[in-house]
């Protein structure tokens, strides 16, 4: 198996002056090829120091897919190597994803290649306010928060179950499984979508691969990440891409986890916003409000009714 668990709390990069401000937080990560593939098309980047975190999946086989993550991870890493800013923001990300697509584009029309792209999740801590971040996706890797032992799904899919309304590809007609409705190398400008969420300590974040949430269901890995809590982050992370491979592992399968107050120097903000109850209040600059644990979608572009409900009447006149 092609596996990596790595774990760290510190920054070992030549950035020290800045490996501080996110030392509150500890983070892990594995990928596997999974029992299917021939090669492993996933990509992941931690970057603790800089309080960022991505996995990308790509298609079009390694010529393409395998590429395409790698050089969207590589673009994001360039970005923030030297992030001086003290506030988040979502335009460095975008625009990094930008520049990655346009690489993948140009290959693959050189090259030939159908389809060479990758789906994105990117998550970006806030070091001036702790209590937020900011994630960023394309595509159905998602991102998952366990806080006080129930886990909530922050993204929504970006894929063609999702506008047909149900809840697995696998109950689409074989042609229409796997089709996503958003990635990166397809265009110049990659229409990602912000998400703003609460931090608090004790969150566990995490970020993943299709090849994990179509094997492990959200039940199942709400219950995984709770039974298996007291194992040291990274196998725990393992212990999630298992669960992917005995379910089938039927494609690559990528896991990041972000514990929040595992590290030293927790910020004064996340211990006094520690939830008691589901409610965590969040300050910042754009808004002082109470929210519950849902996510606050900053430019969701969620399609039309007309469009999902065109969607489902094409599918079933494919059924019939």
């Amino acid at each position: 198996m092609d596996v990596s668990t790595i774990e760290t709390g510190v920054a070992t990069t030549e950035a020290r002056g800045r490996e501080t401000r996110f030392s509150h937080l500890i983070s892990t990560e594995a990928t596997d090829i999974g029992l299917k593939r021939r090669h492993n098309e996933d990509c992941v980047l931690r970057m603790p120091e800089a309080g960022v975190f991505c996995v990308a999946d790509g298609m079009g086989g390694a010529r393409g897919g395998a590429l395409a993550s790698r050089w969207t991870i590589d673009a994001l890493e360039n970005a923030f190597r030297d992030r001086t800013d003290t506030h988040l923001t979502a335009d460095r990300i975008q625009q990094a994803i930008n520049d990655a697509s346009i690489r993948i584009k140009a290959m693959a029309d050189e090259r030939c290649i159908s389809g060479a792209g990758t789906t994105v999740v990117a998550m970006a801590f806030d070091n001036q306010a702790p209590d937020r971040a900011l994630i960023l996706h394309a595509g159905d890797s998602r991102a998952y928060r366990l806080r006080l032992g129930r886990l909530q799904l922050l993204t929504q899919d970006h894929s063609l179950a999702e506008l047909a309304g149900v809840k697995h590809d696998r109950f689409l007609p074989q042609a229409f499984r796997g089709v996503i409705t958003r990635c990166v190398g397809l265009e110049a400008c990659v229409p990602l979508e912000t998400t703003q969420v609460s931090v608090a300590e004790g969150d566990l974040f995490v970020l993943c691969s299709d090849g994990v949430n179509k094997m492990v269901t959200d039940t199942d890995l709400e219950d995984v990440l709770n039974t298996c809590g007291g194992l040291a982050l990274p196998l725990l992370a393992q212990r999630i891409i298992d669960e992917a491979n005995k379910a089938g592992g039927e494609d690559n399968s990528s896991v990041v986890l972000i514990k929040v107050g595992a590290g030293p120097g927790v910020p004064d903000a996340l211990k006094a916003n520690k939830p008691k109850t589901g409610r965590v209040r969040v300050n910042h600059p754009e808004t002082s409000t109470s929210v519950m644990p849902s996510t606050m979608s900053v430019c969701a572009k969620q399609a039309p009714k007309s469009v999902r409900i065109l969607v489902r009447k094409l599918l079933r006149l494919y059924r019939d």
